[in-house]
């Protein structure tokens, strides 16, 4: 399923609020505060009020090592990957689907996909990362 625009990525973001299974994601967490940040407050406060957990893979900076402070721990766990560049990108794994969303100034696409072997690959890759990735220490 292919979205354009504002309601687009919005849609393809609150899908993932319907998760059964804990949220692996690649972020850009300075890209989603710059270009979706009213959403994102939306989106962390119906994630927490219903409890489902996420994984999150960043790009290492200094602006993840300071956002980090005021996640919450009960929810989210975070570890970063070598600084290369910013992937301008948000990419979950939840249950039976991958969902993109690409997001900048000129552009605002999401992306949902579903099938078993696409996300148990990712599923794979995502792990191998996660196992070489440096944890970061939440705040909240």
């Amino acid at each position: 399923q292919f979205f354009e625009g504002d309601d687009g990525v919005t849609r393809v973001a609150k899908d993932s609020l319907n998760s059964k299974s804990e949220i692996l994601s690649y972020i850009d967490n300075e890209a989603v505060n710059k270009y979706l940040s009213k959403l994102n407050e939306e989106y962390i406060a119906e994630r927490k009020k219903i409890n489902i957990k996420k994984k999150m893979l960043a790009v290492d900076s200094a602006y993840i090592r300071e956002h980090v402070k005021s996640m919450n721990k009960d929810l989210t766990e975070v570890r970063v990957i070598p600084k290369s560049e910013a992937f301008k990108t948000v990419m979950q794994i939840y249950d039976n689907k991958i969902s993109y969303i690409t997001i900048s100034e000129n552009k605002k696409i999401g992306v949902i996909i579903e099938d078993t072997d696409i996300v148990h690959m990712n599923k794979i890759v995502f792990q191998a990362l996660w196992d070489k990735a440096e944890v970061l220490e939440i705040g909240a």
